[in-house]
């Protein structure tokens, strides 16, 4: 009987080890599906989105830098709260946030900017 018991015991052990590491694999390597700019509503407030575009305007203040994107379909406004000085105008670039509103407009609070 004892010897059942460690078995399960190790089984279990086993499996909840392989279930941490199966959740930490996804939080690491989860990336939002990407959308085109006009796709972009009220229902997506609040919610992680993934656009690329090409960077129309670029404001690079203290602690802020401000993007215009545009894609084929439209423009929204990216604002990274750190400096990104490498950004320039006409850069290919591959943004991760969340939709945010700001004075009756949607704009893109980023995570993550990439230039591709």
């Amino acid at each position: 009987m004892n010897l059942i018991v460690n078995k399960l015991l190790i089984a279990s052990l086993c499996c909840s080890l392989a279930g941490v590491f199966i959740i930490l694999y996804i939080g690491e390597n989860y990336q939002p599906g990407g959308f085109y700019i006009k796709e972009i509503n009220e229902t997506f407030l609040d919610k992680y989105i993934k656009v690329g575009g090409t960077a129309e305007k670029v404001f690079t203040g203290k602690g802020i830098t401000i993007v215009d994107l545009k894609d084929s379909s439209g423009w929204i406004k990216v604002v990274a709260f750190s400096n990104m000085t490498g950004i320039k105008k006409g850069m290919r670039l591959e943004v991760v946030g969340i939709v945010k509103e700001y004075e009756d407009e949607l704009e893109i609070i980023a995570e993550e900017i990439k230039v591709v």
